[in-house]
């Protein structure tokens, strides 16, 4: 633990810093590094402790418990005096007070991750609880998907922008294929056949009967689909792209699961455009295409900015809410500002990357 604490100190002190070496020494600004570390709870020099009363105070505060000890790969948190700590290999610390942001236990009834209906439900990313990203499936959103492929009996459809290695969708996969369900894909590619995400071709591999956009016109143009058509019944669909960063609830997202198969004719008409080659501005427009009382959108021949969103925003008059990733479209920026400047209480959440 004192190593941990030891290496935050350093990255600290030197991170993002301008640093001279002098005499086998590391000069930042007029300090050098070596004489401040030695007075530091953490400097062991010619075998002994070199700064004993500041090493006494900081094992006093451990044992305190103003640290904890954070298991990342099993997100249990432990006393520094825990024999299990002993055993971990892939472990943080964090002061005691900065774990109510990490598990916030008066939160809990307040952030729903699942919200049901007749026939459908929606699911968000647990973003308060994972620090790095894995490949353990281990979102909300992932086991749902999970949970459909290991359910589909006959036919899935997936069309994603791309893939990052997720191994448990993979086996899900290949075993659903082994009892003879039948798999399709469709995802996309630029002008050199290429994805940003790695591991798109190895998924094309596992699913042959795959067709990318790679001969469409439109072949610029992004192919951002991310839905899933399990036995003509259920569609799975939302922003969370099938990667390690959004299965793991690192990057927040959110996906909505349609008990119907009135809705999969829906997203299975879009599918079966892709599949036969024809993308972007090949595909034609079915428009409108409703479930129940809702309205389904595919861009770009739907016109879904001009026809769905602007008229609700067009129409809020108390509050208009928006979390996301970026926002690039002019017509809906303009109408934002008009909306407020009526009076309407907008309020938008964008990603720190953009």
């Amino acid at each position: 633990i004192l190593g941990n604490l030891a290496r935050y100190w350093s990255k600290n002190i030197l991170e993002g810093r301008q640093v001279k070496l002098v005499k086998n020494n590391l000069i930042y600004y007029r300090y050098g590094y070596y004489e401040k570390f030695e007075n530091t709870p953490f400097c062991i020099k010619d075998g002994k402790i070199n700064n004993k009363s500041a090493f006494d105070k900081q094992v006093k505060s451990i044992r305190r418990a103003k640290f904890m000890v954070l298991d990342m790969d099993s997100d249990t948190y432990y006393h520094p005096d825990d024999p299990k700590v002993r055993s971990l290999n892939n472990f943080i610390v964090l002061r005691k007070s900065h774990l109510s942001k990490i598990f916030p236990q008066k939160n809990k009834e307040i952030f729903s991750l699942k919200l049901e209906l007749s026939d459908i439900k929606i699911l968000v990313s647990d973003f308060t609880r994972n620090l790095k990203p894995d490949r353990k499936c281990s979102d909300a959103i992932c086991r749902e998907i999970l949970s459909n492929i290991n359910n589909a009996q006959k036919t899935i459809d997936i069309a994603i922008y791309g893939y990052s290695s997720v191994p448990s969708v993979e086996k899900a996969i290949l075993n659903a294929k082994n009892r003879g369900v039948k798999i399709r894909l469709v995802y996309d590619v630029d002008r050199k056949n290429e994805n940003i995400y790695p591991d798109t071709f190895s998924l094309v591999k596992l699913i042959p009967d795959s067709m990318s956009d790679r001969n469409s016109q439109g072949v610029s143009s992004t192919m951002h689909d991310k839905f899933y058509i399990f036995d003509d019944k259920v569609v799975i669909t939302g922003s969370a792209n099938l990667s390690h960063t959004d299965m793991s609830g690192y990057n927040s997202n959110s996906i909505v699961v349609i008990n119907s198969s009135e809705a999969a004719l829906i997203y299975k008409r879009e599918f079966e455009q892709m599949y036969s080659g024809k993308f972007h501005s090949d595909k034609i427009s079915y428009y409108p295409q409703k479930f129940k009382n809702m309205q389904i959108y595919f861009s770009p021949q739907d016109k879904a900015v001009s026809k769905g969103i602007l008229p609700l925003i067009e129409k809020a008059q108390n509050y208009i809410y928006i979390p996301a990733f970026i926002i690039t479209e002019k017509r809906i920026v303009s109408s934002l500002i008009q909306a407020k400047n009526r009076g309407v209480d907008v309020k938008i959440i964008v990603d720190a990357l953009n």
